[in-house]
C-alpha cells in the first residue's frame, strides 16, 4: 500500500518536474533565438534601405547633372551674355528663347529670371516670383561665392508643391556679369513612382530633403514633414515621426546638391518576419511541453 502511494504521487509529481525544466528552457531557447534573428533582420534591413538610398541618390545626381549643364549652357549663351552686356540694344526676343528652352518634364513653362551683377531682375519668363519666393531666391544669391558656377537652394513649399532655386553665374571672361536664376519643382511622373515602388517594395518610402530646411518632400513631389529629430547625413538611423510610429531609415547624399536621399520603413514591418518566428517557437516550445509532460506521466504512472 506505502509503495502504491508512493508510486502514485511521484506519477503525480513527474508531469509537473519536467514540465518546470523543460518550459523555461524551451523559452529561453525561443527568446534567444528570436532576439539573433531580430539582429540579423535589423542589419538586413539598414543595409537593404542604405542600398536604396544610394541607387535613388545616383539617379538623382544624373537628373541633377543634365539639369545643371543645361543651365551651364544658357549661362553661356552669345544672346545671354549679350543682353546683359547692353540690355537696351534690343536683344530681349534671343534671351528670353534661351531662358525658355531650361523647361522640363515637371516645368513646361519654366519660372527663370535673368538678373544684372548686382542682384536687379532685368528680364523674366514664366510664373513671376512673389515677394517672399523673391527674398528665397535673393537669400541664396548672398551665398555665392566669387568662384561658384551653380548653386542649388533648399526646398520650399509653393501651392502643395515642393520648389528649390538654383542659380548659374554668367561670365564676359573673368567677370560675373549676371546670373540666370531658376525655380524649379520637385516632380516625377506617376510611372517613375510606380517603378520605384516595385522595385523597392511597398513598405519602403523615398523622400528628399534638403540643407537648410525642415521641409521633405517624397517621389511625388509632395511636401511632407521630416522626422522629430535631425537626420544626419550618410548614416543609418531610426526616428520617429508625429503621432510616435518609429521608422528605420538610411540616408546618401546627391553629389552637387544641397540634397539628402531618405529611404524608410516602419520598424513594424522590418520586425515582421522575427515576430513570426518567435510565435511559431512558443507554439513549438508548447507543444514539446505538452508532450514531455504527457511522456513523464506515462512513464511515472502507477503499474497496475
Amino acid at each position: 500500500m506505502v509503495r502504491g502511494a508512493k508510486s502514485a504521487g511521484v506519477g503525480r509529481q513527474l508531469p509537473l518536474l519536467v514540465t518546470g525544466i523543460l518550459l523555461p528552457a524551451l523559452l529561453a531557447f525561443a527568446w534567444w533565438s528570436y532576439r539573433e534573428v531580430k539582429s540579423i533582420a535589423t542589419v538586413a534591413a539598414g543595409e537593404r534601405l542604405r542600398g536604396v538610398a544610394r541607387e535613388v541618390a545616383e539617379l538623382s545626381r544624373g537628373t541633377a547633372a543634365a539639369r545643371t549643364g543645361q543651365l551651364r549652357a544658357a549661362a553661356a549663351d552669345t544672346a545671354i551674355r549679350a543682353f546683359l552686356r547692353a540690355p537696351a540694344a534690343g536683344g530681349e526676343a534671343p534671351a528670353l528663347a534661351v531662358l525658355r528652352r531650361l523647361g522640363g518634364p515637371a516645368d513646361p513653362e519654366p519660372a527663370v529670371e535673368l538678373w544684372n551683377e548686382v542682384g536687379a531682375r532685368v528680364l523674366v519668363t514664366g510664373p513671376v516670383a512673389n515677394e517672399a519666393m523673391r527674398a528665397e531666391s535673393q537669400s541664396l544669391f548672398r551665398t555665392l561665392a566669387p568662384n561658384d558656377t551653380v548653386r542649388h537652394g533648399p526646398f520650399h513649399s509653393v501651392a502643395g508643391g515642393v520648389h528649390y532655386w538654383v542659380i548659374a553665374r554668367v561670365r564676359d571672361g573673368e567677370r560675373v556679369i549676371g546670373s540666370i536664376v531658376q525655380r524649379r519643382r520637385i516632380a516625377n511622373s506617376a510611372t517613375s513612382v510606380r517603378q520605384l515602388r516595385e522595385q523597392f517594395g511597398e513598405n519602403v518610402t523615398i523622400y528628399f530633403a534638403s540643407a537648410g530646411s525642415s521641409l521633405w518632400t517624397d517621389l511625388t513631389g509632395a511636401p511632407s514633414a521630416g522626422p522629430v529629430a535631425p537626420v544626419p547625413s550618410g548614416q543609418a538611423v531610426r526616428y520617429a515621426r508625429e503621432g510616435g510610429r518609429r521608422y528605420s531609415a538610411a540616408t546618401a547624399p546627391v553629389p552637387g546638391t544641397p540634397w539628402l536621399v531618405v529611404a524608410d520603413e516602419p520598424e513594424s514591418a522590418a520586425d515582421a518576419r522575427p515576430r513570426a518566428f518567435l510565435m511559431r517557437a512558443l507554439a513549438i516550445a508548447a507543444a514539446l511541453t505538452v508532450l514531455g509532460a504527457a511522456t513523464a506521466w506515462w512513464v511515472g504512472r502507477p503499474s497496475v
